[in-house]
């Protein structure tokens, strides 16, 4: 085997070799995936069949039971969700990388980089469980009720995507050649003036990507928005009364709905919605980096 690996006439064997095994690696990730999107399509395009297009994409009324199965309600709150926990992580968090790469310096930068690394890691339920202890107590004794709600959701989701982001976007600031700032500052910009007209545009790009990451984390979060939005599907009750969003839904109704029943197809509709909005979000931020390179 040594001999067959070290010998000069094996190489173009080699070559080959590798070559198919990196083409089937390749090749087996984008069938799995083509596979899961026909699953998904297949089911929702049956279930829109039977039951119309728009009154299931726009309609508010579900009850499995009664055979009301409209999905628009969960889109919504699923924005209102995701939307609420991006305009808390999105400020603090550039505010942070801000800190970490513009400010900080030796121990500071790297304890905080390791820091956001190891909170990026935290499993979802940790945070699921800090915002049972924590936010729905606080909520509770601001706004009365039982503290499950939406606003306890993003508030979750905000902290869980905070490190993400922060991390991110560090990496994104930290890509302005350092010749750049000497230049700058030589030019006689001061230090905010060097971050606003020089760092932050350099580093759209990255931004745009971070912002992305954190958002399709948000979105297809599960487990630590189930345990403190309330998990109600009837109306929408406001910021401070219980929802639901496709993802905790689809948790919830899995038992209801089975596969094989006749009205499954809700379920895959409701992941393709949201296989559907990762992807035109994936879109908007290659097509702004693809102008910003332009």
């Amino acid at each position: 085997m040594k001999a067959f690996f070290s010998s000069p006439r094996t190489y173009p064997q080699i070559d080959r070799m590798w070559r198919q095994i990196v083409f089937a690696a390749a090749f087996s990730v984008l069938a799995l995936l083509t596979l899961m999107i026909l699953v998904l399509l297949f089911g929702a395009l049956s279930f829109l069949r039977h039951h119309g297009v728009i009154s299931t994409l726009l309609g508010r009324e579900w009850d499995p039971g009664r055979g009301q199965l409209q999905i628009g309600l969960f889109v919504v709150e699923s924005a209102v969700v995701a939307g609420l926990a991006m305009l808390v992580a999105v400020p603090f968090g550039l505010g942070v990388a801000i800190f970490g790469t513009q400010v900080a310096v030796g121990f500071e930068r790297h304890g905080l980089r390791w820091t956001l690394t190891i909170a990026s890691a935290v499993p979802s339920v940790a945070y699921g469980w800090w915002g049972l202890a924590v936010v729905v107590p606080g909520l509770r004794g601001l706004g009365g009720g039982s503290g499950y709600s939406l606003l306890a959701a993003g508030l979750v989701l905000a902290l869980m995507i905070l490190p993400t982001f922060s991390v991110l976007a560090m990496e994104a600031l930290s890509q302005v050649p350092e010749d750049w700032h000497q230049a700058s500052l030589a030019l006689g910009a001061n230090d905010d003036q060097n971050l606003v007209r020089l760092v932050l545009p350099a580093s759209l790009p990255g931004l745009r990507l971070a912002f992305l990451t954190a958002l399709a984390r948000a979105v297809g979060e599960t487990m630590a928005v189930q345990m403190v939005i309330g998990g109600t599907a009837a109306r929408f009750h406001g910021l401070f009364g219980p929802g639901a969003t496709l993802t905790t839904q689809i948790l919830t109704d899995m038992a209801i709905l089975p596969n094989g029943s006749s009205d499954h197809g809700v379920l895959d509709l409701m992941a393709m919605v949201l296989f559907v909005g990762v992807t035109a979000m994936t879109g908007w931020v290659g097509y702004g980096q693809g102008r910003a390179e332009k």
